[in-house]
């Protein structure tokens, strides 16, 4: 997925963007064992769902990016590990 660059933040390319990365440090917080403030999160994902009202696929495609995007950090940081640990 291309970045669509915008100094607008009300636009819909901007609400997903932000539903990525707060579903993304969700999910890390969570695998990590980090206790999260819920509350600040749902309250913050609440905010942008707002923009989501009329496209059904909105919040299951920041789920899926979101989870991509774990999984590639995850991915990426335990085969550096692997390395690192065979040298």
């Amino acid at each position: 997925m291309q970045r669509e660059l915008n100094a607008d933040n009300k636009t819909i390319a901007y609400a997903k963007e932000e539903l990525i990365a707060e579903f993304g440090s969700s999910f890390l917080c969570a695998l990590c064992g980090i206790e999260n403030t819920f509350e600040n999160s749902a309250a913050y994902i609440q905010d942008w769902i707002e923009h989501a009202k009329l496209d059904k696929t909105f919040i299951p495609g920041a789920i899926t990016s979101a989870s991509k995007a774990v999984e590639f950090l995850t991915k990426s940081f335990f085969e550096a590990k692997e390395l690192k640990e065979a040298a």
